[in-house]
């Protein structure tokens, strides 16, 4: 499965193709993962605390990333619901960049230290332009 994988091809009713499948919109787990999120956006809005999301992506995927086309749309339009959340898609910035500068292993979905520098770098960078933050980062 992981060889497969490994090559943008899912196998049907692998793990794999049961987690992807587990974001669409009528799944009972991505239906109490909303509820939770929703929470955890209310308290923060309460709170007066801004939310920032980093949905990852598995880094050894990014020549794929057609595969996730569904899952990441079920995400986005969940936090695009919410404007008060700033939301920041970690494959956007590795788009058109091969995954193999950036993996641990063809097999393993975990960033290595380049990938992790640009990870923290773009997440700076959000912080960096939320209105909280202006003026402490020498905008």
């Amino acid at each position: 499965h992981d060889e497969m994988k490994a090559h943008g091809r899912i196998i049907p009713n692998s793990a794999f193709d049961l987690t992807l499948k587990a974001y669409q919109q009528d799944k009972p787990s991505w239906i109490k993962s909303k509820e939770l999120l929703q929470k955890l956006i209310d308290d923060c809005k309460k709170n007066n605390s801004q939310l920032l999301v980093l949905k990852f992506t598995e880094i050894n995927m990014l020549d794929y990333s057609g595969i996730f086309e569904k899952t990441d749309s079920s995400i986005k339009s969940f936090f695009d619901a919410n404007p008060s959340v700033d939301y920041l898609d970690v494959g956007k910035i590795f788009k058109g960049e091969n995954s193999k500068d950036y993996f641990l292993s063809k097999y393993d979905g975990h960033p290595n230290e380049k990938a992790h520098a640009k990870i923290a770098a773009a997440a700076f960078e959000e912080i960096r332009k939320l209105p909280e933050t202006q003026g402490r980062f020498g905008n």
